[in-house]
């Protein structure tokens, strides 16, 4: 990669784990350690949330769905940048224990700063996001590939 794209790609990546911070961190202190260790609880609530049609329910849509998609796609960049940033990243099996061993810290320090809640469905949501970034940029670099063979 040529070295001003490559400064472009982690002045991108440095505003991205920036925002990040702000949206995991920003947030005011909780009172207690609110934490989730069953696995899909949160998850189904949102879904219950999703589908209820009284007001509550209703009045609750917007916060399940922003959650529950917003948990999916934050970490999908993650997936794109690390791969073009760091060659040993390349490796799916590595970038998949980097990209738990990552989410885990956090949820872990969000429950130890008390300016989140540690709950397993973050990792359940936050996971699948990366992995789909990764394959993003797989199959970018599988076709990338495919058209510099067929150009020779």
């Amino acid at each position: 990669m040529r070295e001003k794209s490559k400064s472009v790609l982690w002045t991108v990546f440095a505003c991205y784990v920036l925002v990040l911070v702000l949206l995991l961190f920003g947030r005011t202190q909780h009172a207690g350690h609110p934490y989730n260790l069953l696995p899909l609880k949160t998850i189904r609530d949102y879904f219950a949330v999703l589908g209820r049609d009284d007001p509550v329910g209703i009045s609750l849509r917007p916060y399940a769905l922003i959650n529950f998609v917003g948990n999916l796609l934050a970490f999908l960049p993650l997936g794109l940048f690390f791969p073009l940033l760091f060659s040993r990243q390349r490796s799916f099996g590595c970038f998949l224990l980097t990209v738990t061993a990552a989410i885990c810290l956090i949820e872990v320090l969000q429950f130890a700063s008390r300016r989140g809640a540690l709950d397993i469905d973050d990792l359940l949501l936050n996971l699948p996001g990366a992995v789909l970034g990764w394959l993003c940029w797989k199959v970018a670099g599988i076709r990338k590939q495919k058209s510099k063979d067929e150009n020779i």
